[in-house]
């Protein structure tokens, strides 16, 4: 059995129904098993403990965000930001590419907090890269650059101009999920 059908087998091991049930409620139908966030960060620990290679782990991560379920999207990101100085490498084509697989408000944001703050962080033109995001047809883009926009603010950092910026370009937004991030975005920079 390679890494990635164990990895998988230990996650679906890991679900339930009641779980499931309340995931598809929570997250308005997204491909899931049914395991819980602590289940799922405890899974990426143990599995930091093997000391994959880190280019072992994005050819996991690229596969799990391909096959497009929560879990495995949850346990990839949970995954990688256990390598806090690799992380900051992966390339933001990688991270772009990942959001085209985004289906719900959980894995946009888990991705955007658990990855792509860390990397713009190190980054002075962050805005630049969440522009086109701000722009995109893709809900879940719109999203996740406005939520890593609140994720940036969060915890005494202070990039107002930059969130006015990208929160400017969504003026017009329609979609409810962005809406919050939104407003969630604009709260992180009252503070």
């Amino acid at each position: 059995m390679n890494i990635l059908e164990e990895i998988r087998n230990d996650i679906i091991a890991l679900s339930d129904a009641e779980t499931k049930e309340k995931v598809v409620r929570l997250t308005s139908g997204a491909k899931c098993y049914g395991v819980t966030v602590p289940k799922l960060r405890a899974l990426a620990k143990t599995y930091k403990k093997r000391n994959l290679d880190f280019a072992e782990i994005l050819t996991i991560a690229n596969d799990f965000f391909a096959n497009e379920n929560r879990e495995e999207i949850l346990f990839a990101v949970f995954l990688l930001a256990l390598y806090k100085k690799e992380k900051v490498h992966i390339a933001w084509e990688t991270i772009l590419q990942w959001t085209c697989h985004l289906d719900n408000w959980e894995t946009c944001d888990q991705l955007s907090s658990g990855i792509a703050v860390d990397m713009l962080l190190s980054r002075k033109d962050f805005v630049q890269d969440l522009t086109p995001l701000a722009q995109s047809d893709n809900l879940w883009q719109r999203r996740f650059a406005v939520a890593t926009m609140a994720n940036l603010n969060h915890g005494g950092r202070q990039f107002k101009q930059e969130t006015l910026a990208i929160v400017n370009l969504l003026r017009n937004e329609k979609e409810p999920m962005v809406k919050k991030a939104i407003v969630w975005a604009l709260k992180e920079i009252e503070k």
